[in-house]
């Protein structure tokens, strides 16, 4: 197992009750305004889509955490966000440290 698959398995299993999760759509649209304010929106929607096609054709629940942790990894790269993406207390994608 990878390193990377680990990382799922491990944000898969954690759940912190105390957190109160953004819905997916209010999320979608934050980073869609982020990219549209970095000229990068077109990019971001064929990410989106992307991953949206694969989640569908996907039925196996543990192969479609991880596409949709591939996805949040591509889009976080598009984006360039240094601080990293953490999943429920999981640091999927370090931050950049300088």
């Amino acid at each position: 197992m990878t390193d990377t698959n680990k990382l799922i398995d491990q944000m898969v299993d954690f759940q912190d009750p105390r957190r109160n999760a953004v819905s997916e759509v209010k999320s979608r649209a934050s980073l869609l305004r982020v990219a549209k304010r970095m000229g990068c929106e077109s990019d971001l929607i064929q990410v989106m889509n992307k991953y949206d096609e694969k989640l569908r054709a996907c039925t196996n629940p543990q192969e479609r955490k991880h596409i949709a942790v591939a996805g949040i990894i591509e889009v976080n790269k598009l984006l360039g966000c240094p601080g990293g993406a953490t999943i429920d207390g999981v640091d999927i994608v370090p931050a950049n440290v300088k």
